[in-house]
């Protein structure tokens, strides 16, 4: 039980990170085709919210990227992992995933 809430808490954590890299993203996207005026201070706090989680998401090894990016990113792939790995395996491995993710990331 306590494993599993773990795992809630992390997947909670990356789902805000992903939230908050793609609004950042769309607040940049709109600023630079003149939509948007933000202050140089809001722009850069976005530009470095994006570096962060690209930088991040570059530091992984390619199993933890793929886990990152299929089920936080770009979440059009429901169940891709079941060709892959057991349920067990692949709820294993996505925790260490989101748990390397969060620690380079707060570093």
């Amino acid at each position: 039980m306590a494993t599993s809430k773990k795992h809630t808490n992390l997947s909670e954590e990356m789902c805000e990170i992903a939230r908050n890299y793609f609004a950042a993203e769309r607040m940049l996207r709109t600023h630079v085709f003149g939509f948007s005026s933000g202050t140089n201070e809001e722009i850069n706090a976005f530009k470095n919210y994006v570096k962060r989680v690209r930088d991040t998401y570059d530091s992984l090894e390619d199993i933890d990227k793929e886990i990152i990016n299929n089920d936080f990113f770009f979440e059009d792939y429901p169940h891709w992992w079941e060709q892959r790995y057991s349920k067990s395996l692949y709820y294993r491995r996505k925790r260490m995933a989101m748990e390397r993710f969060l620690k380079l990331f707060n570093e």
